[in-house]
């Protein structure tokens, strides 16, 4: 189904919410946060979390936390995660209460 978007393009980001070399989780956490405030400033609609276990270089094991603490600074950006395990069910109760309607 397609909304009428008065001829814009929609455009969404899909963050793994990478941790540099020599950086910290919080750097990582700090940078994913001010790219969807600067998503939603240039009029994005939608941010996407990426959950990946067991990788120290990616900040994101956790998808419902990241989307609470990038959703904060946000008012009209909707944010979320795609992909939550089943055994993951309380996450994916947490994600329907930070997320943007």
């Amino acid at each position: 189904m397609r909304d009428d978007v008065g001829g814009r393009l929609r455009l969404s980001i899909l963050d793994h919410t990478p941790v540099s070399s020599g950086s910290t989780l919080g750097d990582a956490f700090w940078h994913s946060t001010r790219l969807a405030e600067l998503a939603e400033q240039v009029g994005y609609e939608r941010y996407w979390v990426a959950e990946h276990h067991n990788m120290p270089w990616l900040a994101s094991s956790s998808p419902a936390v990241l989307v609470a603490h990038v959703a904060a600074p946000t008012t009209r950006l909707r944010v979320g995660s795609g992909g939550i395990n089943a055994s993951q069910l309380r996450a994916a109760r947490g994600r329907r209460a930070v997320r943007h309607a």
